[in-house]
């Protein structure tokens, strides 16, 4: 299925406040901190079938987020981005873009992230608490069960 994606940027005090408060919203698939004319940003990547961009603005609005004008130039921040998400043992999980998203927001409200996880992720999860499997990068895991599928 193609999606035809949106994008949208938004200026608050604090872009991980920020960031977590717009992943939240239903239709969001993604967010990422940066600078835009010196302001802490999240660039929102978000499905339009999903949620209106008046409707996103309402709700960056309800976060104290104001939207910013499109032609200013933005950068990314990698080390600011889903920065809850970073600092936990999700990060040793192979993930989607948009599962690190909603990871980073349930770990900034105390929430349990196990939802968004496939079943396979979740046995990881519970091997890497365990203390069964080493925590470094499990791509190689993820990839040979991919092609075991």
């Amino acid at each position: 299925m193609y999606l035809n994606l949106c994008v949208a940027t938004y200026s608050m005090y604090c872009f991980w406040s920020g960031e977590t408060h717009l992943a939240k919203a239903a239709g969001v698939l993604h967010t990422e901190s940066g600078f835009m004319d010196g302001k802490e940003v999240v660039k929102v990547i978000y499905d339009p079938s999903l949620i209106s961009k008046y409707d996103l603005d309402a709700y960056a609005s309800e976060g104290s987020c104001q939207k910013m004008e499109k032609g200013s130039s933005y950068t990314f921040s990698e080390k600011d981005s889903n920065y809850q998400f970073k600092s936990s043992i999700y990060k040793h999980i192979p993930l989607l873009d948009s599962q690190k998203t909603r990871i980073n927001s349930y770990l900034s409200g105390r929430d349990d992230p196990a939802s968004v996880l496939s079943p396979q992720q979740l046995t990881w999860l519970k091997e890497l608490n365990a203390g069964e499997r080493e925590k470094k990068d499990l791509s190689a895991d993820f990839t040979q069960n991919w092609e075991n599928m």
